[in-house]
């Protein structure tokens, strides 16, 4: 297992916060090599769909899509 972070910073906050989420070692990878604007639109497309970052990793993972 590996873990992977993304800050997240509510709209109407200054202050964010930092979330770890465990996760495969592939899906990690994976994370690393996307942009950080691509990870900041996989975090808000997690938060609009009420799903985790992680199951929305792995369902993305599975469709080949990430």
């Amino acid at each position: 297992m590996a873990s992977i972070t993304m800050v997240i910073r509510p709209r109407n906050r200054k202050e964010g916060r930092v979330q770890t989420f465990e996760t495969t070692d592939e899906i990690a990878h994976r994370w690393q090599l996307l942009t950080h604007e691509q990870q900041i639109s996989l975090g808000d497309q997690s938060e609009n769909s009420h799903e985790d970052l992680p199951v929305l990793l792995e369902r993305l993972f599975r469709e080949r899509k990430l």
